[in-house]
């Protein structure tokens, strides 16, 4: 993955549409994004940037840690089975293989 672009809506306070890429520069979409909040005296680009660089990246950051410490200690095992299984049958069904094929090729 390249890129990755997302829209976070907090109801009353935040709309914002911003993109990440793999050598982490940033942009913000100002026509698709809003300021809800009461902050009239900041202009919008400059509302965006201190919510995404002073809000918004740290908690998703913390999130982060906090989901990937729970992947490694409990979900690992079973998510790389998982994705396993779904590459294999992903092939098995671009491929045309039948069961047979794939057991006979297997043993």
């Amino acid at each position: 993955m390249k890129n990755v672009t997302a829209r976070i809506r907090k109801e009353n306070e935040i709309d914002i549409v911003f993109g990440i890429d793999d050598e982490s520069n940033t942009v913000i979409y100002l026509n698709q994004s809003e300021n809800l909040t009461l902050f009239e005296n900041i202009d919008k680009a400059t509302f965006l940037l201190v919510y995404l660089y002073g809000i918004l990246i740290p908690n998703l950051r913390e999130i982060y840690l906090t989901k990937e410490k729970k992947f490694i200690e409990e979900l690992e095992g079973d998510f790389s089975k998982k994705i396993g299984v779904e590459v294999i049958k992903s092939i098995v069904n671009n491929n045309n293989i039948t069961i047979n094929e794939y057991t006979s090729r297997c043993v």
